[in-house]
């Protein structure tokens, strides 16, 4: 016969309870616990932050060399992405400034 499990026997000591009922609880509790480690698990996966490359493209231009060594200047100390954010942020406002020129016309 296999030793009682410890939770077994805090909960037949409560008393009023049978040895098949403490162990059915004790079941009960053990796949609860099951359940939400594995959905916990799962939600890690799901609500994981997107990457770069899951919501941009990558391009290449040609800079001029002042405009680059102007921009790695700045870029110094700062957190990746800075060049990425600036370059970006710089050719949304042109587009914009530019869409609604156009659609003035």
């Amino acid at each position: 016969m296999s030793k009682p499990n410890k939770n077994i026997k805090a909960l037949d000591n409560m008393g009023g309870l049978g040895e098949e009922e403490v162990k059915e609880e004790v079941n009960n509790v053990e796949e609860t616990k099951q359940a939400s480690s594995t959905s916990s698990l799962f939600a890690e996966f799901i609500d994981a932050p997107k990457k770069a490359e899951d919501t941009h493209s990558r391009a290449t231009f040609f800079l001029p060399k002042d405009t680059l060594k102007r921009l790695n200047t700045i870029a110094k100390g700062k957190k990746k992405g800075f060049k990425s954010r600036v370059v970006s942020d710089g050719i949304n406002r042109i587009l914009d400034e530019l869409e609604a020129e156009m659609k003035k016309r």
